[in-house]
């Protein structure tokens, strides 16, 4: 009996966590194509904070591979024409960029936080359950019996 269920344990938590998987990457996947982040530089430490915005307006932007999107605050840059922008502004531009792209493993944590909480949680809490009630079923055993 204990093998069966601990079988059918495995088998439950691998379509489970299998079927989170899938649909959690999809939602990641769409949130980061549909995601706009705005940067700004920090008046105090001089650090780039980047956050999600719904804002694009006319600012000058970069799409990255994973489908962000960076948009740049008025004042940086002076024109969303490439040939206006200075060597000042296309320095910042690059300097943003860079630090936005190094930071993307920090955002996908982020973003797939819960989605592994949902997959591992209820997979965990099961198993510990059924530990459980086989515990409290060897209680009722006859001693010397065959169960």
């Amino acid at each position: 009996m204990k093998r069966g269920l601990f079988r059918l344990w495995v088998v439950l938590s691998v379509c489970w966590a299998g079927g989170v998987g899938i649909i959690g990457f999809e939602q990641i996947t769409d949130k980061l194509a549909t995601t706009q982040y705005a940067y700004q530089r920090d008046a105090d430490k001089g650090e780039l904070l980047f956050e999600p915005s719904a804002k694009s307006g006319e600012r000058a932007g970069m799409r990255f591979g994973d489908g962000t999107q960076l948009y740049f605050p008025p004042g940086e840059v002076s024109s969303n024409r490439l040939e206006e922008i200075t060597n000042d502004q296309l320095d910042k531009i690059l300097e943003a960029g860079e630090a936005f792209w190094a930071g993307r493993w920090w955002r996908y944590w982020q973003l797939s936080t819960h989605w592994l909480l949902a997959m591992f949680i209820p997979v965990i809490g099961m198993l510990v359950l059924g530990r459980a009630f086989m515990w409290v079923a060897d209680g009722f055993r006859k001693p010397g019996g065959n169960g």
